[in-house]
Parts: C-alpha cells; structure tokens; sequence
C-alpha cells in the first residue's frame, strides 16, 4: 500500500516513477543479480572442464552426424556380387547337397542372395535387429562357436614356423637401403685437375684414417646436404 502511494505521490509531483526509492532499489537489485549472473557465467567458461564437455559435445554431434552419413551411404550403395562370394555360394550348396549346382540353379542361389541382402538392408534401417530375442541370442550362439574354434586351435611348433616362414620369406623381406654421405670441392674455385687432386689426396688420408669423416668440415662449402 505504501509503495503505490509512494508512485502515487511521484506521478503528482511530476517525477519519473524509475526514481522513486522503491523502484530504484528494485532495479539496482535486478542489475546486481544480473552482474552476479554475468560473473559466475564467465567464471565458468574459464574452468577447463567446461571446455573439455564443450569440446565433447561438439565431436559427439559431429560423430552422430559422420555415422548418419556412412549407414544412409551404405543404405544407398548397390548390391554388389564378387567372384568370391559366387564361389562361397557354390561351395555351400555343393556342402549341402553332395554335388556341384548347375548353371540354372547357381543363378537362382546369387539371386535369392541379392533378395536376402535387400531385404537385411531394409531390416537394418527399419531398426528390426534392436531388442529381438533371437537375433540376440544367435549372435551369442555365432561368438560362442568362434570361441571353441579359437580353443581347439593348436600352437603352432617352432618346425612348421620355419616351413611357413621359408615359404613366405618374401612378404616378410625388406628392400635394401643406400644411404651415403658426401664431400664436396668447387671447380669454380680451383679448376677441375686441383679439385681432383685435392679429392684425390683427402680420400687417401681417410681411408687411412688419418683424419675424421666429417663431410660438414671438409671440402667446399655446400648448400644442400651432405648425408642421403
């Protein structure tokens, strides 16, 4: 009641209201809660864990974005079918049935393939496989045969190393390498025969190491470098 007879009483007197006692002790409270507010904003984007969330943030949305575009890519590309997976398909089928497929049934076998894949694609990006029983439990039936598979592996012994190491040796083989260093003398400066002579007599002395190889110390001054 008092603050309204207070604007009240302003208006009269012709005052602005924004200079009542009241109204300028609620605006210096909102300029000093908004200083505050400023202050502890810039206190934190000082800190150095706000900058790494920051940072994390921003590669987690790029992450998101990049895998978007690699599935709608892979969505995208077409059904290709290699030499290899034909000869995976064949060999299957001649597993199964005992004998080798004709040329009519071998195409039949890649066409069902490519209907298969169409079809898993369109699974995949409808988001079928997420929270299916079974599809989970035959993951962990496929990881648990590669497991055994793993386990019945013997160790290879240090014989059958050396056979496949000597079969192999050139996968495993190096190239040679040349590196060499190098001295040089000016004809500019003395002429070909006393740039050879002086050549000549620096090559005698370190071989018979009578003085250092130091390729930077001796010979003519050179402006690329002295070890390839």
């Amino acid at each position: 009641m008092n603050n309204n007879l207070e604007g009240a009483d302003a208006l009269e007197r012709g005052r602005p209201l924004s200079q009542t006692p009241h109204v300028m002790s609620e605006v210096n409270n909102c300029r000093g809660t908004t200083s505050k507010l400023l202050l502890m904003i810039f206190r934190l984007l000082r800190e150095p864990l706000v900058h790494f969330l920051i940072l994390g943030a921003v590669l987690f949305c790029i992450s998101i974005m990049v895998n978007q575009d690699d599935n709608k890519e892979k969505e995208d590309a077409p059904v290709v079918i290699t030499h290899g997976r034909i000869r995976q398909l064949r060999e299957t089928f001649t597993a199964q049935r005992g004998r080798s497929p004709t040329e009519e049934e071998l195409h039949e076998i890649v066409e069902d393939y490519i209907r298969e894949e169409i079809l898993y694609r369109e699974a995949m990006h409808l988001g079928l496989d997420r929270d299916d029983t079974i599809i989970r439990r035959r993951l962990a039936q496929k990881m648990q045969f590669l497991y055994e598979d793993l386990l019945t592996v013997k160790d290879p012994t240090d014989t059958e190393l050396q056979h496949y190491f000597t079969a192999q040796a050139d996968c495993y083989r190096q190239p040679d390498l040349v590196s060499f260093a190098h001295i040089y003398f000016s004809t500019d400066r003395c002429g070909v025969v006393e740039a050879e002579k002086t050549a000549q007599a620096l090559l005698t002395d370190l071989r018979k190491e009578l003085i250092s190889f130091e390729p930077p110390d001796l010979g003519d001054p050179f402006l690329l470098q002295h070890d390839y």
